[in-house]
């Protein structure tokens, strides 16, 4: 893997620089594969500014909210750490070119609790943060989505807790225009999930990918407990899972449907098998766990077809034999849809840098989810849960300790401590 180049900030000019002698940042602990979306956030738009969120209050000067709702190309660093309380307000992200970089906290780092964050905006990176909706959200809240404007975003080394509906969902207007191509235009697309722990919806739904998104790359996540929901592709999706790690599912590992009465009262004509899905699955290896339920790798619940391609991928019942790759069931008792076995994966060029599925467990046990050198407990409590073979699908955060509770410790920010373009550090003191 080739390393970011390391940059330090000398009388406020970010230059090529040299770390201190013998420190080199783990480059799996910051964003390894991009997928589509190229972006540098914050940097993709020229002179940037540095906000700086210096409290834990929901709203006002200084606040989490007023970085991500300002506007211009803008870098979110952490002077505190701490439990946000979104009092189960909602947060949307509406102009881009935006970084927000929880890596940058002290000490435990950053908690965004009873709220949805929600990006429809071009350019922005989200990492190692904390996001948990919980019953005290508001009504179907996820920790985390997406709305039809999202472009080019990256969520990297995070934690979706407890979502209410979903819990990280990506997702959009669905059927903005006047033919597939112009829906796939309009709603989210190039899209990163790398390295984040989704755990344990609320609802049974952990992530919907939902109609027509386009370039969406799931990779080295874990899923625990998420439901049916651990990778539910919608119609039209064009997307890859690859690398991800999937404990203790219900009734589904991977899934695909199109609902073709939704997509006729859209606008859409002919008939279903003419909006087909694509969708890679790489190197992914699915566990059952006390809950599991399903009878496949990957499940057609579809009227719609779906072009699927499958190489180097492991689903394991309890007693560790191999499910099936394929099933095919019915929905709302409408005609089946078909599978069409691809011999080429959707995602050129990037397949082959995948990690054989033989690495992935202990790849993502040491390096999955927020600050993997500072964990927090809920974030090592569902990791464990792999490693044991435990664990139960939760339907109120209480009944696994609640809310996190993290102290507030302040540090300022120090740009000389940062690659200010990829945010990793190019010094201990940073971490």
């Amino acid at each position: 893997m080739r390393l970011p180049v390391l940059r330090r900030r000398i009388g406020g000019v970010a230059r090529a620089g040299e770390a201190p002698a013998g420190f080199v940042a783990n480059p799996d602990h910051f964003i390894s594969q991009k997928g589509w979306a190229t972006t540098s956030g914050h940097a993709s738009g020229g002179e940037y500014s540095v906000l700086k969120v210096t409290n834990l209050d929901a709203s006002g000067s200084g606040s989490l909210r007023a970085a991500l709702e300002a506007s211009g190309p803008r870098l979110a660093v952490f002077e505190t750490s701490g439990v946000i309380d979104l009092d189960g307000a909602e947060i949307t992200i509406s102009n881009g070119s935006l970084t927000v970089a929880g890596q940058t906290a002290p000490s435990p780092g950053i908690a965004i609790i009873k709220g949805m964050i929600d990006v429809d905006a071009e350019d922005v990176i989200f990492s190692h943060l904390f996001m948990a909706a919980g019953t005290l959200a508001g009504e179907d809240q996820a920790s985390f989505a997406t709305s039809g404007g999202a472009n080019r975003l990256i969520l990297d080394h995070c934690a979706c807790f407890w979502g209410i509906d979903g819990t990280m969902d990506i997702g959009g207007y669905g059927w903005t225009g006047s033919n597939a191509t112009q829906w796939r235009a309009n709603t989210a697309h190039n899209i990163t999930v790398s390295a984040c722990v989704i755990a344990e919806s609320l609802s049974g739904l952990g992530s919907l990918i939902e109609d027509n998104t386009n370039n969406i790359l799931l990779t080295r996540n874990y899923f625990y407990a998420a439901g049916e929901r651990n990778g539910h592709f919608k119609g039209g999706v064009r997307a890859v899972s690859a690398n991800n790690l999937i404990y203790n599912p219900t009734s589904k590992f991977f899934d695909y449907t199109l609902v073709w009465t939704s997509w006729q009262a859209n606008g859409a004509g002919g008939s279903a098998s003419d909006y087909p899905g694509d969708v890679d699955l790489i190197g992914n290896v699915c566990k059952a766990g006390p809950d599991t339920t399903t009878t496949a790798l990957f499940t057609l619940v579809s009227n719609g077809d779906v072009n699927l391609y499958l190489h180097d991928n492991e689903a394991k019942r309890v007693n560790g034999t191999d499910y099936d790759d394929t099933d095919i069931s019915t929905y709302l008792n409408n005609p089946q849809g078909d599978i069409v076995i691809s011999e080429t994966p959707r995602l050129p060029g990037h397949g082959e840098t995948f990690m054989p599925r033989t690495s992935v467990p202990a790849w993502i046990m040491a390096n999955t989810g927020p600050r993997p050198w500072d964990r927090m407990a809920h974030v090592q409590r569902v990791l464990d849960h792999y490693t044991n073979g435990t664990g139960a699908q939760v339907t109120n955060q209480t009944s696994v300790g609640g809310y996190p509770s993290l102290a507030q410790n302040t540090r300022t920010f120090d740009p000389d401590l940062w690659d200010m373009t990829s945010m990793v550090p190019t010094d201990p003191e940073a971490l």
